[in-house]
């Protein structure tokens, strides 16, 4: 059997296994260990499988998985989620479709300072989604503003899937942190333009919430100051230089428990709850990584990758073309697989495309986790639609919930091809970057 061959059914069968609802871990482990067996022998399977983990994990970049997890489980902790939507409502309730706005900058808050969508999801609709119902918001509506809204977590920094992506693509997670911040908040914008355009033309659905005076307002910001800080610290922090990635982590962590204390939140029991949180969401990602790249050693060796680089890179297409193909790649499996596996799949076989095109890999980077938060609004997984609507009640229909996020989908394919079109977008803070 020629060894492109295997590479391609080693893909497909973890797009299979994955879907069904294997953990997506052990499946690019195990596919990877038997393909590596299949071309090279069962002792290289064996040794790839006892060398990998250890090397791939002995990492001192990885520290900043569990410490930006343990930051995010911190902020919630705090009270931030509820702080940020009263402060929020006060600034932006009163105009049209100004709720919608309200829980889109309170996830977009969350999102810089949690890096988890699901998270600012779950969080954000069981606060904003009954404020959202007193003034006349469609339940269904409501909550598929606030699942597109939750998508931000995946782009804007500290994002896992930036750091996950900067470990396959070896390179700086400094860098790719900084890459998505411009992004992310062009995304937030464009989401804020989507949202007015709806109230305005179903103000039954979308009408204008309470009026706050401009004492209440200002009043309101001194909620906010911790998260505003984390976040600032962050990016400020990655790009003077000042910290490494891994330290702006564990600043983030004191700066997030000091937000705790200060609040008088802390208790035992909320302590070690948010650090089992942290500590099994931490197990499951190594799992992920370790298994990546076990399953990108047994493409690299089957030549499966270079074999599809070499003809994305000859096919005589304009770039254009090109790029839209790899972006139906990416929305396809998006529908059926979930996003690290997304992730896991594709990067090793586009990789070497991409370098061979000339394109920028932290710009590539972040046209791979766009596709990620369009992934996690793609029926029939769409998680943080699910977690919308799981929390919304039975009374709302999934595929309502679905259709209210076509919106926010189209918007999110406009933001791949401005980022296309207008690269400087992504690279303006990398470029700058003293890191």
């Amino acid at each position: 059997m020629e060894l492109e061959l295997i590479g391609f059914l080693g893909v497909g069968l973890v797009a299979v296994l994955v879907s069904i609802g294997f953990h997506v871990g052990v499946v690019l482990a195990f596919v990877g260990f038997l393909g590596i067996m299949l071309v090279q022998g069962p002792m290289a399977g064996l040794r790839c499988l006892s060398l990998i983990p250890y090397g791939t994990c002995n990492s001192y970049t990885l520290a900043i998985i569990p410490l930006f997890l343990l930051m995010g489980e911190f902020v919630v902790m705090s009270g931030a989620v509820s702080n940020l939507f009263s402060a929020s409502r006060c600034w932006f309730g009163r105009i049209p479709g100004g709720l919608a706005i309200v829980s889109l900058v309170t996830n977009t808050g969350l999102a810089a300072t949690t890096g988890s969508s699901i998270a600012s999801t779950a969080m954000t609709t069981r606060i904003a989604l009954p404020e959202m119902e007193k003034f006349g918001y469609d339940r269904a509506t409501a909550a598929g503003v606030i699942a597109a809204g939750g998508t931000l977590a995946v782009l804007i920094p500290p994002s896992i899937f930036l750091i996950f992506y900067a470990m396959l693509a070896e390179v700086s997670v400094g860098k790719m942190l900084l890459a998505g911040f411009l992004p992310g908040l062009w995304n937030s914008l464009l989401f804020l333009f989507m949202i007015l355009a709806m109230a305005i033309l179903m103000p039954e659905k979308m009408p204008a919430g309470p009026k706050s005076t401009w004492m209440e307002r200002i009043k309101s910001i001194k909620d906010v100051w911790g998260v505003m800080l984390i976040a600032v610290s962050i990016v400020v922090g990655l790009y003077g230089g000042i910290v490494t990635s891994t330290e702006v982590g564990g600043f983030g962590v004191i700066l997030a428990f000091i937000l705790v204390l200060i609040n008088r939140k802390f208790t035992w029991l909320k302590l070690r709850e948010a650090v089992w949180n942290a500590t099994w969401s931490t197990s499951m990602i190594f799992m992920v990584v370790i298994g990546s790249f076990i399953f990108s050693t047994f493409l690299t060796l089957t030549g499966m990758s270079d074999m599809v680089a070499d003809f994305i890179i000859n096919v005589d297409l304009p770039a254009v073309a090109k790029f839209t193909g790899i972006i139906l790649v990416f929305m396809f499996l998006g529908c059926f697989v979930d996003a690290f596996s997304m992730l896991a799949i594709t990067l090793p076989i586009f990789l070497p495309a991409i370098d061979g095109l000339g394109w920028d890999i932290h710009w590539f980077g972040i046209i791979a986790v766009v596709m990620v938060e369009v992934a996690t609004l793609t029926p029939p997984l769409g998680v943080v639609v699910h977690t919308a609507k799981a929390i919304a009640g039975p009374d709302v229909e999934i595929m309502t919930v679905f259709k209210a996020v076509v919106p926010f989908l189209l918007v999110q394919i406009f933001t791949v091809y401005t980022l296309y079109f207008f690269p400087q977008i992504v690279l303006f803070l990398v470029e700058r970057a003293n890191i």
